[in-house]
C-alpha cells in the first residue's frame, strides 16, 4: 500500500484541484479564500510568509494576516494593493496583493484567489528584522537585552555603537544603561547628548515625537556629541535617537552611533523605526519581569521584616522591666537592621531628656556603655521638637555625651511615642561606608519603637502597681501584727471568766463571753491569714520542711472537715490506696496541712447534698491531692480568678456562704512555694475539683526562702 505525504508547510490537496493547479509553478504566495474571506487553501510561501503552521491557517479570516484586506471589492473585481502582513510576535511587513475573483459553473459560491509578494527590498530587511528580533527576545536580562541590541544592529546602515537609555517615570527622566564591551573612554562622555535651542536633548525630543530624531535635526553637524577613541581611530558621532514606545509608555531610547556626517535615507529611517517597535515589544517585557522580580524581593524583604518586627515585639512587649525592654530593643536594631550605633534617650519627669543606652557596633560586634549624662535643654528642645535635625546638628547635640562619635556617620531621629505622650527618641546611625536605610526599614523600625513605647508606659505603670501592692502588704502586715495583742488578751479574759469566779457567773453572763471567745478565735483566725497571705507576697517566708508520710498530712487536714459538716445529706470520704497513704513528702508540714485545711473548709460550704472526696495520688517524682464536691459548680468566668486574694466566687449563694477570700490565695502561694502547681476543673451543676500537685523531694529537698 502507499500513500502520499505532504511537507511540513505544505497544505495537503488532491491531483488536478484547483490549488494543485494554481500552486504548482509560482515562488510566491499564493492563498485561496472562500467567498466569505476565510482561507481554504495555501502553498509553502504563504505559510512562511504567515509564520504560521497551515493547520492553523486553514479556516481564519484572511484579515487575521492582513487587517487591512479589500474583501468586498475582491469578490466582484481583481485589486492590487500594498498590504501589511502581520507576523509572529508582532511584527509586520509591507507585500503587494493581487486578487482575483474565481465564479463556481452553476453560480455557486466562488472564491477569491489571492497572490502576495514582498515588496521591493522588503525580502531583504523582513530578515533582518527576523534575526534581530530572535536575537534579542533570547535575553533574560536588561544587559544581555543591551548586548544583543548591539549586536544586532552594529554594521547595519554604517552604525558602530549603540547605547540605551531607560526612562524611569517616577524622575520622568532618562538613565544610562552602558553596554558591555563598551570603550572606558566612552562611558562618561554618553551623558552629553546635543540640546536643541528648545532645551530639549535629542533622546527627550525622539520621545516627545515618538519618531527617529537625528542629531543634525536638533543641532548643527558640529554640534554632535563625539567620541575619541583612545587608540586614536576614527571618532564617532551621535547619529540618531530611536524612541523606544510600547502601547504609548515610553520605555526609553537607543543612541546610534557612527561615523560623523552620515544621515539616514527615508526608507532607513522607516526601517530603523520599526526595529524600534519590535526592540520596544521585546523591552516591555524584559522591563515587566524585572518589576514583577522586584517586586516579589521586596515582598520577601518586607515578610522578613515584618516577622523580624513580630518577633522584636512580643520580646519587648513581654518584658516589664525598663532596662531589660531597652536592652532587647537596642539589640534587636544593631543584629537585625545593621545599625552601626543606637543611642535611646528617655524623658524624665522633670521634662528633660537623659541618655538610658548607648550601643555601638565594633569590629568584633556591638559593645555595650551605660551613660547617664544629659544632653542640655537646647538638644533637648531640638530632639523632641524635631527642629533643624541635620547631620551637623545631631552631631552637635551628641559630641558633649559622646565625642568619639565620628563626623562621618549619618543619623536618623525617631520618636518613641504612644497616641498622646511621647517617651523618648532613638538616634540610629551607620557609618558612612554604609547606604542610609530605606524607607520600608525605617518604617519598620518605627513600629519596633512604638511598640516600645507601649512596653516601657507598661513597665511604669507595673512598677507603680507592685510598689503600691507592698505598701498595702507591709501595712496588712504590721496592722495584723498590732491587732493580735489586743484581741489575745480579750481571749485571755474571756477564758477566765469562764474557767470560774466567785461568785460565778450566771448562765445569761456565761453565754455573752462565750460569743465573745468564739468571735474572738474568729477575728484571729483572719487576722492570722492576712499576716501569712502579707508575708508570703513579700517572700519573708522560709519553709521548714522534713520527710512525712502523706498520710499524716491528709489526716491532719481531714480532721476539722466534719464539724463543718452540718446536713447528714452530705458524706465525708478519704480516698487514697496504701502505698500513696505511706508515701513520703518533702514539705513544711504545718503550711501544708493549712494549704489542705483551706482547700476542704470550701466544699461544705458549698455542698448542701451529696458527697465530699479528699483523694491522693503518688508517682516516683510527685503526688497529686483532690478535693471533689456535688455543689453548684463554678462559672467558667470565675475560674481564672479563684486564687487571686479578696476574691469570692458567687455559686449562687453568696449570701449564705461569707469569707475573706484569702484561703485559695494562701494555697496557691504556700504550694508554689513548695515548687508545686494548683488548679481547678469546675463546671456549674456538676460539682468542683480542686487539686494541688507536689513534688515530692520539694524543692531541692533544702530549706527554701522567697515567692515568686
Amino acid at each position: 500500500m502507499t500513500g502520499s505525504r505532504t511537507t511540513e508547510h505544505e497544505a495537503p490537496r488532491e491531483a488536478g484541484s484547483l490549488g494543485a493547479i494554481l500552486f504548482a509553478k509560482t515562488s510566491d504566495a499564493v492563498v485561496l479564500l472562500t467567498e466569505g474571506g476565510h482561507v481554504s487553501d495555501l502553498n509553502p510561501a504563504a505559510v512562511a510568509m504567515f509564520q504560521c503552521s497551515p493547520e492553523r491557517a486553514l479556516g481564519r479570516p484572511i484579515t487575521s494576516f492582513c487587517p487591512a484586506f479589500p474583501l468586498e471589492q475582491a469578490r466582484s473585481v481583481p485589486v492590487q494593493a500594498r498590504l501589511s502582513v502581520l507576523r509572529g510576535e508582532g511584527r509586520d511587513s509591507v507585500v503587494e496583493a493581487h486578487t482575483t475573483p474565481i465564479r463556481a459553473p452553476g453560480g455557486e459560491p466562488g472564491r477569491i484567489l489571492c497572490v502576495l509578494r514582498e515588496a521591493p527590498g522588503q525580502a531583504a530587511r523582513s530578515t533582518l528584522r527576523t534575526e534581530f528580533v530572535a536575537a534579542i527576545t533570547r535575553t533574560n536580562d536588561i544587559p544581555d537585552f543591551c548586548s544583543a541590541l548591539s549586536e544586532a544592529l552594529t554594521g547595519w546602515f554604517g552604525i558602530e555603537l549603540v547605547q540605551l537609555f531607560l526612562y524611569q517615570a517616577a524622575e520622568e527622566a532618562l538613565h544610562l544603561v552602558t553596554v558591555p564591551g563598551t570603550p572606558d573612554e566612552f562611558v562618561p562622555q554618553f551623558e552629553r547628548l546635543p540640546v536643541s535651542p528648545d532645551g530639549r536633548t535629542l533622546n527627550e525630543r525622539a520621545l516627545a515625537t515618538k519618531r527617529l530624531v537625528e542629531s543634525h535635526e536638533v543641532n548643527d553637524p558640529s554640534g554632535e556629541m563625539r567620541l575619541e577613541r583612545a587608540d586614536g581611530r576614527h571618532p564617532l558621532s551621535s547619529r540618531a535617537s530611536v524612541p523606544l514606545v510600547w502601547d504609548g509608555e515610553p520605555l526609553g531610547t537607543m543612541v546610534l552611533f557612527g561615523k560623523p556626517g552620515r544621515g539616514f535615507t527615508p526608507s532607513e529611517r522607516e526601517e530603523l523605526e520599526a526595529i524600534g517597535a519590535d526592540a520596544a515589544a521585546v523591552l516591555s517585557r524584559r522591563l515587566l519581569i524585572r518589576r514583577l522580580a522586584d517586586a516579589n524581593a521586596k515582598i520577601s524583604r518586607r515578610n522578613t521584616e515584618l516577622l523580624a518586627v513580630e518577633k522584636i515585639s512580643r520580646s519587648i512587649l513581654n518584658t516589664r522591666d525598663s532596662d531589660a525592654i531597652l536592652r532587647l530593643l537596642a539589640e534587636a536594631l544593631i543584629a537585625t537592621y545593621s545599625m552601626d550605633y543606637v543611642l535611646v534617650l528617655l524623658v524624665e519627669p522633670d521634662g528633660r531628656l537623659v541618655v538610658r543606652r548607648c550601643v555601638e557596633r565594633n569590629a568584633d560586634g556591638a559593645s555595650w556603655a551605660w551613660h547617664t549624662e544629659r544632653l542640655g535643654a537646647e538638644a533637648d528642645e531640638r530632639l523632641l521638637g524635631f527642629e533643624d535635625l541635620s547631620e551637623e546638628a545631631v552631631h552637635s547635640c551628641l559630641t558633649g555625651v559622646y565625642p568619639a562619635i565620628p563626623g562621618t556617620w549619618h543619623f536618623d531621629v525617631l520618636p518613641m511615642e504612644d497616641e498622646s505622650t511621647r517617651f523618648g527618641v532613638a538616634i540610629l546611625g551607620w557609618r558612612s561606608s554604609r547606604e542610609p536605610s530605606p524607607g520600608d526599614e525605617i518604617s519598620a523600625v518605627r513600629t519596633i519603637l512604638d511598640e516600645t513605647a507601649i512596653a516601657l508606659e507598661h513597665a511604669r505603670i507595673v512598677m507603680q502597681l507592685r510598689a503600691l501592692d507592698s505598701m498595702k502588704s507591709d501595712f496588712l502586715a504590721a496592722m495584723s501584727h498590732e491587732l493580735r495583742t489586743p484581741i489575745t488578751a480579750i481571749l485571755g479574759f474571756a477564758e477566765t471568766l469562764l474557767a470560774g469566779l466567785d461568785p460565778p457567773l450566771s448562765e445569761e453572763a456565761r453565754e455573752f463571753v462565750s460569743i465573745i471567745r468564739d468571735q474572738g478565735e474568729m477575728l484571729l483566725k483572719q487576722i492570722e491569714n492576712l499576716l501569712e497571705v502579707a508575708l508570703l507576697e513579700t517572700g519573708a517566708v522560709s519553709l521548714d520542711c522534713a520527710w512525712i508520710e502523706l498520710g499524716e498530712a491528709l489526716l491532719e487536714a481531714s480532721g476539722t472537715v466534719s464539724h463543718l459538716i452540718r446536713s447528714d445529706a452530705v458524706r465525708f470520704k478519704l480516698d487514697a490506696p496504701d502505698e500513696t497513704f505511706s508515701a513520703s513528702i518533702w514539705v513544711d508540714q504545718p503550711r501544708i496541712t493549712r494549704a489542705l485545711r483551706h482547700l476542704l473548709e470550701n466544699a461544705p460550704k458549698f455542698t448542701e447534698r451529696g458527697e465530699i472526696i479528699l483523694s491522693a495520688e503518688a508517682t516516683d517524682k510527685e503526688v497529686r491531692i483532690t478535693v471533689r464536691d456535688t455543689g453548684p459548680g463554678i462559672s467558667s468566668e470565675d475560674i481564672p480568678h479563684l486564687f487571686q486574694r479578696y476574691y469570692q466566687s458567687d455559686r449562687g449563694n453568696r449570701r449564705r456562704v461569707r469569707g475573706t477570700g484569702l484561703g485559695l490565695c494562701m494555697v496557691r502561694h504556700i504550694v508554689e512555694l513548695h515548687g508545686g502547681r494548683v488548679g481547678v476543673r469546675s463546671e456549674l451543676g456538676k460539682g468542683s475539683q480542686f487539686w494541688v500537685v507536689l513534688p515530692r523531694a520539694g524543692k531541692n529537698r533544702r530549706r527554701v526562702a522567697g515567692v515568686r
